[in-house]
């Protein structure tokens, strides 16, 4: 099962913003929608962008997946707790110390069960046959508990000392989860499988979290990304997003993701059904402020969000669930389309809902985006970037096929 990947990783980013593909036909903010276009085509996981879907009216106003289409959830990790090295099996839950880790001498006296009860990254390490435990030292000292990291240096009494924070509570691998989900199929049964170590008859039994949280770290990052608007400063357009449901979510079944607590802070939450509602849609005579220049008519639309966030990271199957919206949260939210005189979007912008009348109102998603190709956290430009150069992504995707059979 062990194999040697050489992934050509180009940088998605700015591949992406320097892709000579034109996008003058598309009418409407460039730096969102034209980004996006660009990722289409290169994403693996997508088709490119079907420029019929600018027209408000093509598409499907309402989505919600089957069972078979539905991403799978989980838990953040928090990072603070030992993320990956978190032995959640135990109760209370703990995690080991770098400067404590078990020796090879140990695993090798160890039961099955005993083995069983380590954290994802200890197991991994295991089969893997890495005797210094390589993945779970990298978990604890650059990802989790025992991070640093160095603000900037202060002088004190003449004397420069670096000025460090750890690791925050609110930290963890909600992005990684979310696009775990999204790309790979959930694991379904607990395997046990022998370490690569032949010299040792060592068995590693993994359940379906191990395998959701390790799937989670491994798509820390990705090959492609594209996002639509900006954390915290610069809101996406609404018309924007309108194609991105009814193209890439209701065409495509292809799940995007949001963050939507406006903020510094990054919830990151899946988008897997939506019902779209046209309210009204009125002849524009004169331009307002705010209007593109070919604005002909403003339609107004009122949007149910099924949104999938924080699930309990067990061995319990969650695709189900996310379809008949058991484990989803439903969110409402209202923008106005801006459409010329061909029923194109040219533009939009969020309103503002009487909060009174909606307990579960979203203002507008801080940001949105979209990932494809496959995890690249072992890649080593990630390596000073909070990714694990240590854990394959293909491993991981080889166990959770194994334990889809």
């Amino acid at each position: 099962m062990k194999q040697t990947y050489l992934l050509t990783l180009l940088c998605s980013l700015l591949a992406l913003r320097a892709a000579a593909q034109d996008c003058s036909s598309l009418h409407i903010d460039q730096s969102d929608l034209c980004y996006v276009k660009k990722f289409l085509i290169h994403s693996p996981q997508h088709d490119s962008l079907q420029e019929s879907y600018l027209t408000y009216t093509k598409g499907l106003n309402e989505y919600h997946p089957k069972a078979q289409q539905a991403p799978w959830g989980g838990n953040y990790m928090p990072l603070l707790q030992g993320g990956l090295a978190t032995r959640w099996t135990q109760t209370p839950s703990s995690h080991p110390h770098s400067d404590s880790l078990l020796s090879w001498a140990q695993v090798q006296q160890m039961s099955i069960a005993e083995i069983a009860a380590l954290s994802p990254a200890e197991k991994m390490d295991i089969y893997l046959g890495y005797s210094d435990f390589r993945i779970t030292r990298n978990e604890l000292l650059h990802r989790g508990p025992e991070r640093l990291l160095i603000r900037n240096v202060v002088v004190e009494s003449g004397v420069a000392r670096p000025d460090t924070v750890r690791v925050q509570a609110r930290e963890g691998f909600c992005d990684g989860m979310r696009l775990a989900g999204a790309w790979l199929p959930e694991p379904e049964r607990t395997i046990t499988v022998q370490s690569y170590d032949t010299s040792s008859d060592i068995y590693v039994r993994f359940y379906p979290a191990d395998l959701k949280a390790l799937a989670a770290a491994s798509c820390f990052y990705a090959q492609w990304y594209a996002s639509v608007g900006e954390n915290n400063s610069r809101m996406p357009d609404a018309g924007t997003f309108d194609i991105l449901l009814r193209e890439v979510l209701g065409r495509q079944k292809r799940t995007f993701f949001v963050d939507v607590k406006q903020g510094e802070e990054k919830w990151n939450e899946s988008v897997v059904g939506y019902k779209r509602e046209v309210l009204k849609e009125s002849t524009v005579t004169a331009l307002l402020t705010g209007m593109p220049p070919a604005t002909k008519k403003a339609v107004d639309v009122r949007l149910t969000l099924h949104l999938l966030g924080e699930l309990p990271l067990n061995n319990n199957a969650t695709a189900a669930g996310i379809a008949n919206k058991t484990l989803t949260k439903t969110r409402i939210t209202q923008y106005r389309l801006y459409v010329d005189q061909n029923n194109r979007i040219v533009g939009g912008k969020w309103q503002k809902l009487d909060t009174q009348n909606y307990s579960n109102y979203l203002q507008y998603p801080d940001y949105i985006w979209l990932a494809g190709g496959v995890g690249v956290d072992q890649q080593p430009m990630y390596a000073t970037q909070g990714g694990n150069p240590h854990l394959s992504y293909f491993e991981v995707q080889n166990l959770i096929q194994f334990a889809r059979r």
